[in-house]
């Protein structure tokens, strides 16, 4: 009889044990939260040649919160002439702020014409023209 309740005490915490670990891993938040969706934003789409505008990508989670300190890189995919980044280059890279946003300066170089901007942010992509 002393062994037949040893045993079923010790089902009885094996089965607790199991029942905790399940509601744990249900409740269980993942961090750093996913990047479900890059929004790219310019206030002016239509800017003067030799002009600088800011590109801005914006990194929302899975409930649309902002995600924080996520690099986003910035890509000119289309260009008529000599636009570049802050940096001199047609890629950079800037990290997210607490809202989720990042932001880089465009020069829109001296040709007249559409300058397109990929914006990635662990895969996920949009673009801004």
């Amino acid at each position: 009889m002393q062994l037949v309740s040893k045993l079923a005490l010790n089902l009885l915490w094996i089965a607790a044990a199991a029942f905790i670990l399940a509601a744990s891993a249900a409740s269980a938040q993942t961090y750093p939260p996913g990047v479900v969706a890059v929004t790219a934003h310019t206030d002016d789409t239509t800017p003067d040649p030799g002009s600088t505008v800011d590109v801005s990508g914006t990194v929302t989670d899975a409930d649309g919160n902002p995600v924080a300190n996520t690099t986003v890189t910035f890509t000119i995919t289309s260009n008529p002439g000599s636009a570049s980044f802050e940096n001199g280059q047609q890629t950079m890279t800037e990290a997210t702020n607490s809202d989720g946003i990042a932001v880089v300066a465009l020069n829109t170089g001296d040709e007249p014409g559409s300058i397109v901007v990929r914006v990635d942010a662990n895969g996920v992509v949009s673009q801004v023209t």
